[in-house]
């Protein structure tokens, strides 16, 4: 399989990366990833599901095709909190 690229306006070589993972053990649930994506990709949801009590959120990913590759997390955390993957064709 080839990785689909493509060009930016000033001639750079472009490489789509879409969201893959989120680490959960570094989330902190600052909500930062879900307010820069507005494209209902990722979701805040509990830690621990059995529980009713308020709990702990982590970021999830819960529309991974509706990444559309705006890398607005790349903005707010260094890549040590999630993963990409490239588009292969």
């Amino acid at each position: 399989m080839t990785t689909m690229t493509g060009l930016t306006q000033g001639e750079s070589i472009w490489k789509p990366q879409f969201i893959e993972e989120i680490n959960q053990d570094l989330c902190l649930d600052c909500d930062r990833f879900y307010e820069v994506g507005g494209y209902n990709a990722l979701r805040s949801q509990p830690m621990n599901q059995d529980n009713n009590n308020i709990e702990p959120q982590v970021m999830t990913i819960t529309n991974p095709k509706q990444c559309i590759d705006c890398q607005a997390c790349t903005s707010s955390y260094t890549e040590k909190y999630y993963t990409h993957y490239s588009f292969s064709v």
